[in-house]
């Protein structure tokens, strides 16, 4: 629609109160409010302090009084003319809110009123002071633009350079605004200014800012104004038609017996964070809703991960029965957390227990207005059964009365143990899962919560902060769950910023805190770190002793990783190391592990020839009798690892598939149904398979890189590995048989370790060329490579030392250099 046109329309919406605006902004008449409150209680305690002084008894015991008599006397005429510019003031505002109300949504319908306008009120009073020749100028300079652009970053000085300098400009006649089944928004509208301004494109993504991130910003700005005005709107058909009836409770039962025992939700804190969120359409308490609106059993076990996630949708569906959005048959309903294990604590015995157990239920029945709510269902069962008493019985009376619906929450693994094995349980009751909250979803509840934590710290949360928090979250920190997990980080990146004297909280700041917390390099890539990873190779192959390939492809691999391009959904890298025995495969691993964590011990190994029995798959990720596995152990306790699986073909055909999907998708679930998080690891695959192919091609003096896709050819073809298995690592790396001159570099190698442990006895051993050429004779075998190395090292370098102190002959203090005669 063009612009001109759409102005018309709005101007025709909002005219009178953007007369209002014209002739008295929102900003003076807030000043004058301001100062007319202040005047209103100055004067007002004048007139009260006059009024009992000017009585003629006051001044005869105290004369002094009379002056203040006086003084208060003429205050009254003043008091009288600030509470009619009050009055008007507010009269102006009532005025106001009238007309900015329309587009809200509202559920009572009110006269003028309408939901579904075509352009909202934010976009027209952005439309209404923008100077035709330039668009964007007078939607940055708005309030709302302003706004926007403090919540993506930007500063005041910057957006003044911008505008100073531009070159283009978007005017009236030439600029068209997209348009939406619910209208023109602020959203709708910056995206089209945005589309249609390339100097503007340009500034943004200079500040790696794209489209989505300056719509998100512009939604967040749109709803929380929004939730403003809707509060603004006390007097509103919405606000005053949900206010309950003083006798509204007196047509419902009591409930003494149940109220000792547990609490309306509504006095839970929990309430307080879900009613202060949007009610957005959430399916999962439309589930719930729908279930118990039933006519017949209308019950439900509600699944999830976390206790605390499962109380918050059933505080957001108690916000929506108080808001009046709910379905007929349970308007008005109050849902009652009841605590069993309490009951039992004072009953004690069975007796007891069933008596005032029956009593909750009847007097919840009979109340007529209860769902009532048994959490953790499992722990509630057992509590009971620790006095003999059987709690699905005692409420199986009532699992069909229309009087009273019931709300049980358990676990995935509970429900199938405790729930479904149950007749009574699974013909009576209804399951609702619950669902994890999409990107948008975890957006606005990060949102509403960053407004309020704005008020008690100083840092501004920006859009892509909050975006990168809900990432950092789910992909660093594996225990918990979402959104807590990202409500914890957007505290803590808050804090930080706040403890670094920064006045935004941007993606750098949740950085900060990810690496703080766990280790992993963040961030932008400087200075030593930058140098090490442009020089990894060299640092590699100080360890590495020639297998250039391989130290070629693991240093691209972590600079990917560092980078930040590599797939966030996978591990940072992951690859099948092929060759004979002794060629280096694990000492690489353990290269990577110092190179990448800063500890050659950050590597968890499993010796895969352990897991070829039918049990291994339970034995990796854990028995459904809740005893865990050895890989779902090693990921929750140490998740920033390379993870090391040696002889890895020896593995069964389970184990494999557990892998396709972990080098796939970088996690998996336990027999528990909580997801493991793999992706921060780098998974190195060992293995021997094509071992005998590689000997010969090296001893053929072939270049193994081309005979690359025959290995594997032939590995397959042997059964070892299957195809989608071998596609899914990043790289598969060939090492070839090392040859006596290689031997020795890694003699000297190791040889330089034995001096530095001497060096810390006191004692200095002279690393040779003689010694090193016996010790790699020695320790080389061509079909084990350096395998031999640490025996030959032992048995004729260490062993003689051993000796020679043992007899005196070697002091602290003294060189050591042994010759071949010593070492035969």
């Amino acid at each position: 629609m063009p612009f001109n046109a759409l102005q018309k329309i709005a101007y025709k919406l909002y005219k009178p109160i953007l007369v209002l605006e014209d002739v008295f902004p929102y900003r003076k008449r807030k000043a004058i409010n301001t100062y007319s409150n202040l005047s209103l209680a100055v004067l007002a305690v004048i007139s009260f302090v006059g009024l009992i002084t000017g009585s003629i008894a006051a001044q005869q015991v105290f004369p002094a009084f009379g002056a203040v008599a006086i003084l208060s006397g003429k205050t009254y005429g003043l008091l009288l003319i600030v509470f009619a510019i009050k009055f008007s003031l507010v009269a102006l505002e009532a005025f106001n809110r009238s007309y900015y109300g329309r587009g809200l949504n509202l559920i009572l319908s009110e006269i003028d009123s309408d939901n579904d306008v075509p352009v909202s009120y934010e976009v027209a009073a952005i439309m209404h002071y923008s100077e035709k020749h330039d668009l964007l100028h007078g939607f940055l300079t708005s309030p709302y633009g302003e706004d926007i652009m403090i919540r993506l970053g930007i500063m005041e000085q910057d957006l003044h350079d911008f505008l100073g300098n531009r070159q283009t400009h978007i005017t009236s006649e030439q600029t068209t605004i997209e348009s939406e089944p619910h209208g023109v928004t602020l959203p709708v509208y910056v995206r089209s200014l945005y589309k249609q301004d390339q100097e503007f494109q340009q500034f943004l993504f200079k500040r790696e800012i794209q489209l989505k991130e300056l719509e998100g910003a512009a939604d967040w700005i749109m709803r929380t104004n929004r939730l403003v005005r809707n509060n603004e709107r006390w007097y509103s058909r919405d606000v005053l038609g949900r206010i309950e009836g003083l006798g509204k409770s007196l047509a419902y039962g009591e409930k003494y017996t149940l109220e000792r025992y547990g609490h309306y939700i509504i006095n839970d804190p929990v309430y307080v964070a879900a009613s202060e969120r949007s009610l957005d359409e959430d399916t999962d308490v439309e589930a719930i809703e729908a279930e118990l609106s039933r006519s017949r059993q209308a019950n439900v076990v509600l699944v999830g991960k976390d206790a605390n996630n499962m109380r918050e949708v059933l505080a957001q569906l108690a916000h929506k029965i108080h808001e009046g959005h709910v379905l007929p048959p349970i308007e008005h309903k109050k849902i009652f957390l009841f605590d069993v294990g309490a009951l039992v604590a004072v009953a004690k015995e069975k007796g007891a227990f069933e008596e005032l157990f029956k009593k909750a239920l009847y007097q919840a029945a009979a109340s007529g207005n209860i769902i009532l709510v048994i959490e953790n269902l499992a722990a509630s069962i057992h509590n009971a059964m620790t006095i003999n008493a059987d709690i699905v019985s005692l409420m199986a009376d009532y699992f069909d009365a229309p009087e009273l619906q019931i709300v049980v929450t358990t676990s995935e693994a509970q429900l199938h143990k405790d729930i479904e094995a149950d007749t009574r349980m699974k013909t009576n009751f209804e399951i609702v899962r619950l669902h994890d909250l999409d990107e948008t979803g975890l957006v606005r509840v990060l949102e509403q919560r960053a407004i309020r934590l704005e008020q008690k710290h100083q840092p501004i949360v920006t859009y892509q902060g909050l975006v990168d928090i809900i990432e950092s979250a789910d992909r660093y920190f594996t225990d918990g769950v979402m959104p807590d997990k990202a409500l914890d980080l957007l505290e803590e990146s808050m804090l930080y910023a706040e403890s670094q004297g920064v006045g935004l909280v941007t993606k750098k700041a949740v950085e900060g805190v990810v690496a703080m917390k766990t280790g992993i390099p963040m961030g932008d890539i400087s200075g030593e770190e930058q140098q090490k990873l442009m020089n990894l190779e060299t640092e590699l192959s100080k360890r590495v002793i020639g297998q250039v390939d391989a130290v070629h492809a693991i240093a691209g691999a972590m600079r990917r990783a560092r980078s930040g391009i590599n797939d966030p959904k996978r591990p940072f890298g992951t690859f099948l190391f092929l060759g004979p025995t002794g060629v280096g495969k694990t000492e690489t691993t353990k290269a990577l592990a110092y190179s990448f964590f800063g500890d050659e011990n950050a590597m968890h190994r499993l010796d895969m020839s352990e897991f070829q029995t039918t049990d291994a798959l339970e034995r990796l990720i854990g028995f459904s009798d809740g005893t865990p596995g050895r890989l779902t152990t090693m990921l929750k306790e140490k998740p920033y690892h390379v993870v090391l699986l040696d002889e890895f073909e020896k593995a069964n055909q389970d184990v494999h598939d557990l892998f396709l999907q972990i080098l796939d998708e970088g996690q998996f679930s336990d027999p528990a149904g909580e997801e493991v998080n793999a992706r921060n690891t780098i998974i190195i695959a060992t293995s021997n398979a094509g071992a005998d192919l590689i000997w010969d091609l090296a001893q053929s003096g072939a270049d193994l890189g081309e005979h690359e896709h025959e290995l594997i050819d032939a590995i397959i073809h042997q059964g070892i590995f299957r195809p989608e298995l071998i596609n899914r690592f990043d790289g598969v790396i060939l090492f070839h048989p090392l040859i006596q001159d290689e031997v020795k570099e890694i003699a000297n190698i190791q040889l330089q370790k034995l001096a530095e442990r001497m060096r810390e006895k006191g004692i200095d051993l002279a690393i040779t060329q003689d010694l090193i050429d016996f010790v790699g004779e020695e320790g080389y075998d061509p079909q084990f490579g350096g395998r031999q190395m640490n025996r030959a090292i032992k048995e004729h370098v260490e062993q003689v030392i051993a000796d020679k102190i043992i007899s005196g002959e070697i002091q602290r203090g003294q060189t050591v250099s042994l010759t071949r005669k010593d070492l035969q």
